[in-house]
């Protein structure tokens, strides 16, 4: 068993990010874009969904609904955030990157990505970190 769903710097960000969304805002960590993305149904369905299925969202930004049963809520994804490691720069991963990039935006789903620093506590710009978030999720 892992020690943990994220690595050291992944749950840095997370901790990060966080801290930022305002009230009624979630953050999940490893979405699969299978549970955020339903393919359109046809003949091509099984095909496009297991295109999906096996990719994971590095986290989603969730927007608070509550329901009339208390203390139960919704989360509608407004948004997802990837982190882009050295491993991005692969053939393979870009190839990946484009394709959910591609489908988000068809979609209306922002994506934001950032660049995933390693260590403990890495040195991220903050202000433009929260800048970001916040334009896509209003």
């Amino acid at each position: 068993m892992r020690p943990s769903m994220m690595s050291e710097s992944e749950n840095y960000f997370f901790a990060l990010i966080e801290q930022m969304l305002p009230q009624g805002y979630r953050l999940v960590p490893q979405v699969p874009f299978a549970v955020i993305l339903s393919p359109r149904k046809g003949r091509k369905y099984t095909s496009r969904f297991n295109r999906i299925s096996a990719k994971r969202a590095d986290y989603c930004i969730c927007r608070e609904s509550r329901l009339s049963v208390f203390p139960f809520f919704l989360l509608e994804t407004v948004a997802v955030i990837e982190l882009d490691d050295r491993s991005h720069r692969r053939r393979d991963r870009v190839k990946r990157d484009n394709f959910i990039n591609k489908i988000c935006a068809k979609c209306g789903l922002p994506m934001l990505r950032f660049e995933l620093k390693p260590g403990k506590k890495p040195d991220y710009d903050e202000r433009e970190i929260y800048k970001r978030i916040i334009s896509a999720i209003r």
